[in-house]
């Protein structure tokens, strides 16, 4: 068939086959339980106001949720359906980047499936992922610009980069590395120098500026937030040690299973360095990447207290090696029967990505060990409401719990937790007030959710009787869920 002529190219064909496979992560995602993971309680508690900022994030994901809730409702489906939507336009838009680089229809797409083939990328994203997921997909699409300015510098792609850059700011953080690596890359290269010493180049300072200086403004307000959160990260001031080790499993998660693949599709003596493959300036700027931010990576790891790297926070930068491989493997090499045999690998494992997302929560009847949403809050807010609480202010000792009450309350209360202690309304008089945590391993208030308790809101936290709710966990009737909380009613705090 002719890939330009009909309904069917390959490219329609790509782009339907990945929204139908969304499609169904979301209706699966729906399916079996009404309980929010962490990322997503997250986001609900977030999302019960608009602001320039939340926590050690930036507000890019809170505010398109908020945006999707005011126009299709407030539900687990708007949820997943937002967290799909970001996981199909990196999709696209890792194929957009490979189609610019390798000139090849067929090569982009088989690029860009082997995102497939990338563990953390095909599982973890779906699984339960916001910012990260949102950031990486601005990484192919800036580098698709650069490369257009490489290629036929305009007015246009410098105010083009200036937004993307903004926009990638406000997504997630390390969308600097990110920056620092495309930087240096283009430091490298001729053509890179001219595009930087552009004197447009001001124009993409000045609009990215423009785009991120709010929350920029608000961070500096707010700065307490963004420490609390470099300290989940474990980020040490004493400790400074290269531990390239840690960094280099990390990436192996990743790239492993697709190198292998790849290797026993094109044979063991694939080359991967011929001198006959084709080079352009993208090719040259991609290669340049990822050896940059390959060191940035390296040297970055040296900062994290005990060397503990966390894969996902590679996932923005892993999304380019399919790309990079492609670019490395001469066209000839890949045969139809070859292009056939991966395909076809990357279908086996989105069915097996299917299947083990439609089982992971029934699953917990099998396997005893429940997740996050086989957490009964629907029983729990039932409970609560039997115990006298309908409507007030909920504190929560974290986020997912506080997420997941605020999905069970609605518009009936404002959820927060004591790091948002500064979204507190400024009258609680006459307003229920309860306090809520888990009682699996603590049975007792936390320490930081009665410190709040008692400094913020003046209540004799020492005075009051927690009580406790247990209900089996979803398809897990054989173990329990514990859960306390304290409801301090008007007046008597």
């Amino acid at each position: 068939m002719n890939p330009a002529s009909g309904w069917f190219t390959p490219t329609r064909t790509f782009m339907a086959g990945m929204a139908l496979y969304f499609l169904l992560h979301s209706l699966i995602r729906v399916s079996f339980s009404d309980s929010l993971e962490l990322d997503e309680a997250e986001q609900w508690v977030f999302a019960q106001w608009l602001d320039w900022g939340y926590s050690s994030q930036p507000p890019l994901y809170t505010w398109l949720l908020k945006a999707l809730f005011s126009l299709l409702g407030e539900s687990i489906f708007t949820t997943t359906l937002l967290k799909n939507l970001c996981l199909y336009a990196l999709y696209v838009a890792t194929f957009g980047l490979a189609r610019r680089v390798l000139g090849d229809e067929q090569r982009a797409i088989l690029a860009a499936l082997s995102l497939l083939l990338m563990p953390p990328i095909a599982w973890e994203a779906s699984r339960d992922l916001t910012h990260t997921v949102l950031v990486a997909c601005w990484v192919p699409v800036s580098l698709l610009v650069v490369i257009g300015l490489l290629e036929r510098p305009s007015t246009r792609g410098y105010l083009a980069w200036g937004l993307v850059t903004g926009l990638g700011l406000l997504s997630k953080y390390n969308f600097s590395l990110h920056l620092a690596a495309l930087a240096v890359s283009l430091l490298t290269l001729p053509e890179g120098r001219r595009v930087l010493y552009d004197r447009r180049l001001l124009l993409t300072l000045w609009l990215a500026a423009l785009v991120y200086a709010p929350q920029g403004l608000w961070l500096l307000e707010h700065h307490a937030e963004l420490a609390r959160g470099l300290g989940k990260l474990g980020i040490a001031r004493t400790q400074v040690s290269l531990l390239p080790g840690r960094l280099i499993v990390a990436i192996a998660a990743y790239v492993a299973p697709l190198l292998v693949i790849v290797t026993l599709i094109g044979g063991v003596r694939l080359p991967l360095s011929r001198p006959d493959v084709p080079t352009t300036a993208a090719t040259r700027l991609l290669g340049r990447y990822v050896a940059v931010i390959g060191l940035i990576l390296l040297v970055g790891t040296g900062f994290i207290a005990g060397g503990h790297l966390r894969t996902r926070w590679l996932f923005p930068f892993m999304v380019l090696f399919p790309v990079w491989l492609f670019s490395r493997i001469p066209p000839d090499c890949l045969t139809p029967l070859r292009a056939r045999c991966h395909a076809g690998c990357s279908g086996v494992a989105a069915s097996i990505i299917l299947l083990l997302m439609l089982l992971r929560i029934p699953g917990a009847a099998w396997t005893q060990k429940p997740t996050d949403i086989n957490l009964p809050f629907n029983a729990v807010a039932d409970s609560l409401r039997q115990a006298g609480f309908h409507h007030g202010v909920i504190v929560a000792a974290n986020a997912h719990m506080a997420g997941n009450l605020r999905y069970q309350f609605r518009e009936q209360a404002l959820v927060i937790t004591p790091h948002l202690g500064f979204h507190l309304p400024p009258r609680l008089a006459g307003q229920p007030l309860l306090l809520f945590w888990e009682a699996e391993k603590q049975t007792q208030m936390p320490s930081a959710l009665a410190e709040f308790a008692r400094d913020r809101l003046g209540v004799a936290v020492n005075a009051l009787e927690p009580h406790y709710v247990l209900h089996p966990y979803r398809y897990s009737d054989g173990l329990q869920s514990k859960m306390a909380y304290v409801i301090v009613t008007a007046g008597a705090s």
